[in-house]
């Protein structure tokens, strides 16, 4: 793997120059912010000039697929000695803690239709993975994208009410409090006592909902 030479700040001790990689520059554009970040920004982070991103990546597009190749494989599910129900909770259960591990991938899946791209060979092994289950193609194809869909707008949602906004320039800290107090209002107003603020929302409720739903109809696309 190339490795390119960082920049020497002015007043550090002189030795060794470190130096950064693909993976470095992919890092760094996480912690700028996926949505929004810029080279330049990438560049300020590793410590080097913009141009020098341009030796490993032609251009920012090229980054943010990176990051989003590197982040859907952790929705890989082993599905070895699963019932249909084991694997639609499992596939629910990596996108979600790939979403977690990857704050703003779930917004960038909502948003760019070429994320699929890399989802598609996991998609397509849970696709003959249902089959043998009994599911047609299209059933397979319905129940993971619907489950898929859910999953991914909870967590948008859910990281918009923590205040963790994947658009570093919209990071509200004390987002919580505020949408707390106007979501339990409204949830009062409703004649909703109390609901669930952390954690996966509804989420829980409504995949159980949905694996209750195949039990009995399976729709198809």
């Amino acid at each position: 793997m190339e490795k390119i030479k960082r920049s020497k700040p002015l007043g550090k001790k002189t030795g060794p120059k470190p130096t950064f990689t693909r993976q470095d520059v992919i890092s760094a554009a996480w912690k700028c912010g996926i949505a929004d970040f810029t080279l330049g920004q990438v560049a300020r982070e590793l410590g080097v000039s913009t141009p020098a991103i341009y030796r490993l990546f032609e251009s920012r597009e090229e980054v943010l697929n990176a990051a989003i190749e590197e982040s859907v494989k952790m929705m890989s599910l082993d599905t070895e000695g699963m019932g249909w129900k084991e694997i639609l909770l499992g596939w629910a259960n990596k996108i979600w803690e790939c979403c977690e591990k990857y704050p703003g991938i779930s917004v960038l899946i909502s948003t760019n239709p070429a994320s699929f791209r890399y989802i598609k060979i996991i998609f397509l092994g849970l696709l003959k993975d249902l089959e043998k289950q009994g599911f047609t193609r299209g059933q397979a194809m319905f129940a993971l994208d619907f489950i898929g869909d859910n999953v991914i707008a909870t967590h948008v949602g859910m990281e918009a009410l923590a205040g963790r906004s994947p658009f570093k320039c919209m990071d509200n800290k004390n987002a919580p409090d505020k949408v707390k107090a106007e979501m339990t209002k409204q949830f009062q107003e409703l004649g909703v006592k109390s609901f669930q603020m952390n954690g996966r929302g509804f989420l829980d409720t409504k995949l159980d909902f949905i694996i209750r739903g195949l039990e009995t109809d399976r729709p198809s696309v």
